[in-house]
């Protein structure tokens, strides 16, 4: 089982802006999409999006993980450093939704096309990219 100390932030509110950002996510999925195939870009552990998303596969990406590592609940872990640039190794069309949850500011600005070549490579036809910054607002001083 893996460790369930957060890679996710820190402080008081970095639990209720984890709910928020997974609310958002589920929001932009449309009711009827097919919620077959999830994938999502720095998973952080614990991979609580996808441990609560009702997709038959699950998979985070995360580089703090390692294939030794179970998340539970369906979740395939993948460690990979998203900073690039390397392919995923994930058929092209593969994944329904491709989620980037808290995780693009944390990616070097160079390495950004590669992240969004490899989620739009990833992705089915009509697939859905949900990304989601880290802040509701303003980054704290």
């Amino acid at each position: 089982m893996a460790a369930k100390t957060s890679t996710r932030g820190y402080g008081l509110l970095e639990g209720i802006l984890a709910r928020w950002r997974m609310r958002i996510a589920e929001q932009q999925i449309p009711p009827g999409s097919n919620r077959e195939i999830l994938v999502d870009f720095g998973c952080g552990l614990p991979p609580a999006f996808l441990e609560q998303s009702p997709f038959r596969e699950k998979y985070g990406v995360d580089m703090r993980v390692d294939s030794t590592m179970s998340a539970g609940k369906g979740v395939h872990l993948i460690s990979c450093n998203l900073r690039g640039p390397l392919p995923l190794n994930f058929a092209n069309a593969h994944a329904d939704v491709v989620t980037i949850l808290a995780t693009i500011e944390h990616i070097p600005e160079e390495h950004i096309p590669w992240l969004f070549a490899e989620a739009r490579r990833i992705l089915k036809p009509n697939g859905i990219l949900i990304i989601t910054p880290r802040h509701l607002g303003r980054r704290p001083c």
